[in-house]
């Protein structure tokens, strides 16, 4: 008998009956909780309940609700958790992405501006040297090397400037007077006809962004912006170029990262020419290059994020922007280490999970 059928045997009790039947043997209604316990447990050893029928059926129900009372109680607070902890998952992504699209912005405009002032410099000198052949410029090496020095004040990230001729022997400097041509015969080691920058203006390229190197001069690792010079008759007669000191652009950089981010100019070609934090030179003079993939997809969309696997400079998984720069074939990336998006993630999950 379950509580139900107790309620109805009562019932019948008072109906007019003093007994009334459950299915078995007389029952006169007196069952209580305990004798169903006792029922219940007699039936599971194999003997019939006291009143003749299975009276632990409903007593069993019972028990079953309970147990399913306390599984609620403990996979409820774990749905909770588990809630909580995608939306706050998603929370932490889209703040992240957000960072990311600032940074960025930030590093295009300030590239951006630095690379517009450089040429700004380089047209300045151009101008300057225009309608002079080479004896003429090496007559007047000191009054121009006092010219450059005074054009290149006006941007703290250009470490010097100098002008080349045709056979890549520099023939005007910042750094020093007179200029080896003058004491050593050439080529001279100082000689910038193997530079990327020099043979691409050679071909015809009006402005070239090249490095990482180490400068023939003083060893120190630069990277050059160079502008092909001109003849009237459109011939090509050497170079101006402006060392830029790669210290400059990684003093702001590193105000806008955090531990693990990297913030990087890339050429098109993903030879990284400048980095923060930054990468030893290779023996053989080559720069650190993005991966092929990475830079078709980069040069298909031109601004974006991409959630990358692993880095294939230093294999630290992370998240990065990227913009091109309008104008030349050039990139800022900016990427966070994605074992900080975990840091941001796993803290409020846990004091959350502290709660439930």
């Amino acid at each position: 008998c379950g509580f139900g059928d107790l309620e109805r045997l009562r019932g019948r009790d008072r109906v007019g009956g003093r007994f009334a039947r459950c299915g078995g043997l007389a029952c006169n209604g007196s069952h209580g909780l305990r004798d169903v316990r006792r029922c219940h447990g007699r039936r599971r050893a194999g003997v019939r309940g006291l009143c003749g029928r299975r009276c632990g059926v409903r007593f069993g129900m019972w028990r079953l609700g309970r147990v399913g009372l306390l599984h609620m109680r403990l996979v409820g607070p774990l749905l909770l958790l588990l809630a909580a902890a995608v939306w706050n998952w998603n929370r932490v992504n889209r703040d992240v992405d957000r960072g990311i699209f600032r940074t960025v912005a930030l590093l295009h405009e300030e590239v951006l501006g630095s690379l517009q002032t450089d040429r700004l410099i380089l047209a300045r000198i151009a101008d300057r040297v225009a309608g002079m052949d080479w004896p003429t410029i090496i007559s007047q090496e000191a009054a121009l090397g006092r010219f450059l020095k005074a054009a290149t004040q006006e941007a703290p990230d250009v470490d010097g400037a100098f002008l080349a001729d045709a056979s890549g022997e520099p023939q005007v400097a910042t750094r020093e007077y007179p200029v080896l041509a003058r004491r050593e015969p050439a080529p001279t080691h100082v000689n910038v006809s193997d530079r990327g920058y020099f043979q691409a203006a050679r071909r015809g390229t009006p402005f070239t962004i090249d490095g990482p190197f180490a400068s023939h001069a003083t060893g120190r690792e630069i990277f050059d912006v160079a502008m092909r010079l001109t003849s009237p008759d459109g011939t090509f007669r050497g170079v101006a170029v402006l060392t830029i000191s790669p210290q400059h652009l990684t003093r702001v950089w590193r105000t806008l990262a955090a531990r693990g981010d990297v913030v990087a100019l890339v050429r098109e070609d993903g030879a990284i020419i400048n980095r923060y934090p930054s990468l030893p030179l290779a023996r053989d003079g080559a720069p650190a290059r993005y991966a092929p993939a990475l830079m078709a997809r980069m040069r298909r969309m031109e601004a974006g994020q991409i959630d990358r696997l692993s880095s294939n400079i230093d294999g630290v998984p992370r998240r990065f922007g990227f913009a091109k720069l309008e104008g030349y074939p050039l990139f800022v990336a900016f990427g966070v280490d994605r074992h900080y998006v975990v840091q941001q993630w796993y803290p409020t999950v846990a004091a959350f999970g502290e709660t439930v």
